[in-house]
């Protein structure tokens, strides 16, 4: 059970971090 929670947390992490990496792409493309 507190696996399963650990793994859950990371992928959370991940998935936030996909997201943010993904908004500072977006961020560098459209600044001049």
């Amino acid at each position: 059970m507190a696996k399963q929670g650990a793994i859950d947390r990371d992928a959370l992490t991940r998935r936030d971090f996909l997201k943010l990496l993904g908004a500072g792409g977006l961020a560098l493309v459209f600044t001049p």
